[in-house]
């Protein structure tokens, strides 16, 4: 009996452990490109969430970025549907609604 719930006990701890990890990341593909930032004040998040992205700086309209990779999926955000796209300077995600490509 003991050995049944030394054996339950390790199986509950090792549940916690299993819940408590980190989402898996989001799916992405390969891009590359250079865009243009069409908005003023467009965030530049530490991940591809608005949730749980951390603002890590900002950028403005006509600002230039080159782009490293992109979000498989569209995601909704405040009524519109984009990829996140991966940026080098400053490394960071910008939501693909505010790029356009440049020409």
């Amino acid at each position: 009996m003991k050995k049944l719930l030394a054996i339950l006990a390790l199986g509950a701890v090792l549940v916690i452990v299993a819940g408590s990890a980190e989402a898996p990341s989001v799916a992405t593909i390969f891009a590359s490109g250079t865009y243009i930032v069409n908005s003023d004040r467009v965030n530049v998040r530490g991940s591809p969430d608005v949730a749980g992205g951390k603002v890590i700086g900002q950028l403005n309209k006509g600002a230039v970025v080159v782009v490293k990779e992109m979000t498989r999926l569209y995601y909704p955000v405040q009524g519109m549907r984009a990829a996140w796209f991966h940026i080098s300077n400053p490394d960071g995600w910008i939501y693909g609604y505010f790029l356009d490509p440049a020409e």
